[in-house]
């Protein structure tokens, strides 16, 4: 079962990386949807700082950076 998820995380994210590269910034948003509450929780665990880390800011610059399809696919 874990291998037939990787093997659709990782054909979600060659789709993905395609509409990025051709100018498609909409495309992370099925990737937004379907981790953002996994991501928010991993940051909130790992950045807990009595409340004083912007955690938010966090999550932001990582979704953000995520459109720079060079970036990622090349990963």
């Amino acid at each position: 079962m874990a291998f037939q998820n990787e093997n659709k995380d990782i054909l979600i994210a060659q789709r993905i990386c395609n509409a990025l590269r051709s100018g498609n910034t909409e495309a992370i948003s099925e990737l937004y949807h379907k981790y953002h509450v996994f991501f928010s929780a991993f940051a909130r665990q790992r950045l807990f700082a009595s409340g004083e880390y912007p955690i938010d800011n966090v999550l932001s610059d990582f979704w953000v950076e995520l459109l720079n399809a060079k970036a990622i696919c090349d990963y």
